[in-house]
């Protein structure tokens, strides 16, 4: 934890990554202090800590890179405990150019628990990537339930859910039921979590889309 910057890291592009090693003094949750000194591109990190003593994975989240030069803070998404780390940071962006230069990372503490909501299924689809939301599921023509449920997963806090034009039904079993949109029409609902007390969180509303696939 804590320590003085190092020199220089440069010539960071897409495909590459770095790894820094970090001894964990206590368990709780981290931030990630990263000075950039010189932005060309920005793009995006995957932080992904990993605990050497058991090869367990602690936390993998992407961050995104503003391009101004100077200290950057990212939140490390998950609770680490005890013991030697590796921080693996591997650098994703579109384009072919150089990304940016970066000083050795500093990691603080910043709280004991981290409320987050992990993933969302719904067991009669997949979702596809589509930008502005977490989740998008393009529901079959022939889809004929009137309604759909999802489970939501999620650690410290409790999960509310909402929608224009319609009525979001918490099962309180962790499942959420909402009405099929019609076809050739979407459904958006929103999730909120609430940390519990002494929990912290970088993201607290979450969007899912649902569009019905019509006749073309």
């Amino acid at each position: 934890e804590g320590g003085k910057p190092a020199s220089n890291v440069g010539y960071v592009k897409n495909g590459c990554w770095a790894k820094h090693k970090f001894f964990c003094r206590e368990t709780g949750v981290y931030s990630l202090n990263i000075n950039f000194t010189g932005i060309y591109d920005g793009g995006q990190i995957q932080i992904v800590v990993t605990d050497q003593a058991t090869g367990k994975g602690e936390a993998d989240n992407i961050a995104t890179v503003s391009k101004e030069n100077g200290p950057q803070d990212f939140m490390i998404e998950g609770v680490l405990t005890k013991g030697k780390k590796d921080i693996q940071l591997n650098f994703i962006s579109n384009t072919g150019g150089f990304l940016f230069n970066y000083k050795e990372p500093v990691v603080t503490k910043v709280g004991e628990k981290f409320a987050k909501i992990s993933s969302l299924t719904f067991e009669d689809g997949t979702p596809v990537a589509m930008e502005g939301y977490d989740w998008n599921f393009n529901l079959p023509l022939e889809y004929s339930k009137e309604t759909m449920t999802v489970k939501v997963d999620h650690i410290c806090g409790t999960v509310a859910a909402s929608m224009e034009g319609g009525t979001v039904t918490d099962n309180g079993d962790g499942t959420f039921t909402i009405p099929t949109p019609a076809r050739s029409a979407e459904a958006v609902v929103k999730f909120v979590i609430t940390p519990e007390e002494g929990a912290i969180s970088n993201k607290t509303e979450y969007l899912m889309r649902v569009y019905h696939i019509g006749d073309i």
